[in-house]
């Protein structure tokens, strides 16, 4: 339930903020927007499978299992591309400013705030609350740092959140 959520958000509302930011001015709820969704493959693949879900079709061993081992490839190699981004930018463009200090604050307080007060109203299993809280104090997810650069916003920032957020939470 989490990760449909999180990827209906990310896939519409993310992409779209971070279109805005890299100069797209088209409108979240217009024809090049739906487009720009539509052809995202990670949303595609995402509503497939509700399709497939909910119509019992039963995809072949193999290519589910083809498919399995690509999307094990993709946080790493996420990581990848976000590594060759931070290492490419100079020391000095690293600094601890209010944007730094607002992805913090959002990721690992205000998040689990609004999660936390939202558990405790919603007439849900324990189980699902505690994954529900720990989801919400995750770091950027990986796809911020390559979308960023995709509709060529501030790429090296999303990327320095992404490895900085990602590292905060093995601490």
């Amino acid at each position: 339930v989490y990760y449909m959520i999180n990827t209906i958000f990310f896939w519409t509302l993310g992409t779209y903020l971070i279109r805005k930011d890299g100069g797209d001015n088209s409108k979240l709820f217009s024809l090049a927007s739906l487009k720009k969704i539509l052809s995202a493959p990670p949303f595609m693949a995402f509503l497939i499978g509700i399709f497939l879900l909910f119509t019992g079709i039963k995809v072949p061993y193999i290519i589910e299992d083809t498919l399995s081992r690509i999307a094990g490839c993709a946080t790493p190699l996420s990581m990848v591309f976000i590594g060759s981004i931070i290492r490419s930018v100079p020391l000095k463009e690293y600094k601890l400013n209010k944007d730094f200090v607002m992805v913090f604050v959002s990721r690992f307080l205000i998040s689990p705030l609004v999660m936390t007060a939202l558990c405790l109203v919603a007439p849900i299993p324990v189980l699902m609350k505690q994954t529900f809280f720990l989801m919400s104090c995750m770091p950027v997810m990986t796809q911020c740092g390559i979308m960023s650069k995709e509709y060529e916003a501030d790429y090296k920032f999303a990327s320095l959140m992404v490895a900085s957020t990602t590292a905060a939470c093995m601490l």
